[in-house]
């Protein structure tokens, strides 16, 4: 039997939980660049609590829409038993880390990601090579707004902004 077709918004980027499947919802959530109008978060619904794939960017903005998001489906943010990150771009990662320190949310994140994580300066706010790296790709407009921004980023004070208790090999499992 064929999963039933879930009508989502014109927009996507439009604001809510709006649901892909029983018990799982996507929630987009604003970036602070331009160009990048939101990132999708999707939430499960589990009997241990809720688990969150990837987080958001670390903002008050992008906090205060993901709890009035849970809320519509009656959770609270404090409801959030992991957050499970895909990859460790800021806008999947670092409102994961910013939660974990308000609420003590276990965090995972791919092995294959610590290189990344490790190189990241938590004082500027970027990966070193990041600017570069979008120029050579040919996204200069998107190198341009990364250059010139300055960028929340949670645990500027910690050496290096890593997952709870290690990293993962691809389990979910604590």
């Amino acid at each position: 039997m064929a999963a039933p077709v879930v009508e989502q918004p014109t927009d996507w980027t439009e604001p809510g939980a709006h649901p892909v499947a029983p018990g799982v919802h996507r929630i987009p959530l604003a970036l602070p660049i331009p160009s990048l109008h939101a990132v999708n978060v999707y939430v499960i619904e589990d009997a241990e609590g809720l688990v969150v794939v990837d987080s958001g960017w670390a903002m008050p903005d992008t906090k205060a829409s993901l709890e009035a998001a849970l809320s519509v489906l009656g959770h609270r943010l404090d409801d959030v038993a992991q957050f499970l990150v895909t990859h460790a771009h800021w806008d999947h990662y670092s409102q994961a880390l910013a939660l974990r320190e308000s609420f003590g949310t276990r965090v995972r994140i791919g092995r294959g990601e610590r290189p990344s994580i490790e190189a990241f300066d938590t004082r500027r706010g970027l990966h070193p090579r990041q600017v570069e790296l979008l120029r050579r790709c040919g996204a200069d407009e998107v190198a341009d707004e990364i250059a010139g921004g300055p960028w929340s980023v949670p645990n500027r004070t910690s050496r290096t902004p890593c997952p709870t208790r290690g990293w993962t090999t691809g389990s979910a499992s604590p």
